[in-house]
């Protein structure tokens, strides 16, 4: 598998780790040397800069691209680069006779709804700028020859992003909503199934079996921190996303519920002493 991870940051590193531990070597994008994951093959590069990317004209043969970069800022400025000018500008750089796939790390983001559940084939009128910026890389990608794939993600959490814990600790919540979340591992592991789907779907939900409310996230990180449950305004808002078509291609997943994946985030926490 010859594949190149660009923008190799929480996500893409976590992909690279998984390949380079099956004996791959992947190719590996970020601005600096600083934290390129080991094992993989380095391109220093500014996916923003076409010149930078010159580099990728002389990697070697790619067949399969993971585009899994991510803005530095939460602007319309910032989400233009990263995701569609950053994409546009790799997609020019590659060989696109060579290229077989092209993986997309989008966003639920792209879904307008505030109630009820959402599958791909929800309608997408996002009124906000994150998800219109990446409505449109996503038609970039799927302009390009080969077979390409969004992955909408849910809110990614996972070693390193105790934010949530230290939240319910402090009691600084707002009201009650549905959230929809997936892990790290499953980040890596969807991406990485979907680089061998035989005959993969355009657009996938990627998100955990457990669209809880808040509240219910909330009451059980609480438990295990032996702190008050804080009492959130509801009933709960918000939509509800479905995973079953990401499960019905073969992807079974490591952390299923959120009951999966916070006892160990509640151990880090509390192991650097709530800091």
């Amino acid at each position: 598998m010859s594949v190149l991870i660009a923008g190799c940051g929480y996500v893409g590193s976590a992909l690279a780790r998984r390949l380079v531990d099956q004996g791959a070597s992947p190719w590996a994008i970020r601005r600096t040397l600083e934290k390129m994951p080991p094992g993989a093959l380095p391109l220093v590069a500014d996916l923003a800069d076409p010149k930078s990317l010159e580099v990728v004209r002389h990697a070697g043969l790619i067949r399969s691209i993971v585009y899994c970069a991510s803005a530095d800022a939460r602007t319309d400025e910032a989400y233009e680069r990263a995701y569609v000018r950053g994409l546009d500008n790799l997609l020019d750089a590659v060989d696109a006779r060579l290229v077989e796939r092209v993986i997309f790390t989008a966003s639920t983001a792209v879904y307008h709804q505030d109630s009820g559940w959402v599958d791909e084939s929800s309608p997408t009128e996002p009124t906000s700028f994150t998800g219109r910026r990446l409505l449109e890389a996503e038609r970039l990608l799927h302009a390009f020859p080969a077979t390409t794939i969004s992955l909408r993600l849910g809110g990614i959490y996972g070693p390193g992003r105790t934010r949530m814990v230290r939240s319910v600790e402090r009691g600084e919540l707002g009201p009650d909503r549905y959230t929809n979340r997936i892990h790290l591992d499953d980040c890596a592991g969807a991406l990485e199934h979907l680089l061998r789907v035989e005959h993969p779907d355009p657009v996938y939900v990627g998100v955990d079996d457990d669209p809880a409310p808040l509240s219910e996230v909330a009451a059980f990180i609480a438990h295990r921190l032996e702190v008050d449950a804080p009492a959130l305004e509801g009933p709960p808002s918000g939509k509800r996303c479905r995973n079953a078509k990401l499960v019905e291609s073969g992807y079974g997943f490591e952390m299923p519920s959120y009951r999966d994946g916070y006892p160990a985030i509640i151990d880090e926490y509390r192991g650097r002493g709530q800091g």
